[in-house]
């Protein structure tokens, strides 16, 4: 198991998806010329919003995603234009299965959340704060997987980062963090996981 913490969204779900949710759309026919200004949402108070009458955009083809989003399982949807909101669409059921999803709700970010870790890592090496080279334990401590302290020191920011760590992820709960569930199954480095896909020497 590589571990990249899961991140809950809630209050702050649209200002995090800000990230992601900037989507350059080929699909339309024009775009609107850039702004000279570019708003930035306040950490407190509403996100300011943008009409669709703002921008000059095949509309055809945004019901067009619009219609196709939901069939891919997507659950939310952001798009910004000069950092206003100019759509916010949500589907389905919430992660607990207790309603629907709206812009409180909380959901698992899986792989967006191992990008954004990684982003952070990077800025925190480039202004000196670490290293990827850095062991794991000089953040999580001594003990945090079941190893013997020698082998879990092996285990580095870097192979976090690449899937790498050698830890064995086929285990009954893939949520447990706990150090009876982090295990050694390869030397770090040797062997990637990516969700089924497996690589690992003979």
């Amino acid at each position: 198991m590589n571990i990249t913490p899961p991140i809950l969204l809630s209050g702050f779900f649209k200002k995090t998806l800000l990230l992601v949710g900037g989507v350059f759309f080929f699909c339309f026919s024009s775009f609107a010329q850039p702004s000279s200004f570019t708003y930035f949402p306040p950490s407190d108070g509403d996100w300011q919003k943008m009409s669709w009458e703002e921008v000059d955009w095949n509309r055809e083809k945004l019901a067009e995603l619009l219609a196709w989003l939901p069939s891919q399982d997507t659950r939310a949807f952001l798009m910004v234009k000069d950092g206003k909101i100019l759509l916010e669409e949500y589907w389905g059921s919430k992660l607990t299965g207790t309603g629907e999803m709206d812009q409180n709700s909380l959901w698992y970010w899986q792989d967006a959340a191992q990008t954004l870790t990684a982003v952070l890592i990077g800025i925190a090496q480039q202004e000196k704060l670490l290293s990827i080279k850095n062991s794991s334990q000089d953040f999580l401590g001594s003990g945090w997987t079941s190893m013997n302290p020698s082998m879990e020191q092996e285990i580095r920011l870097v192979h976090h980062l690449t899937m790498t760590t050698g830890i064995d992820d086929e285990i009954g709960n893939p949520m447990d963090f706990s150090p009876a569930s982090l295990t050694y199954r390869a030397k770090p480095g040797s062997r990637l996981v990516v969700g089924k896909w497996k690589l690992e020497p003979d």
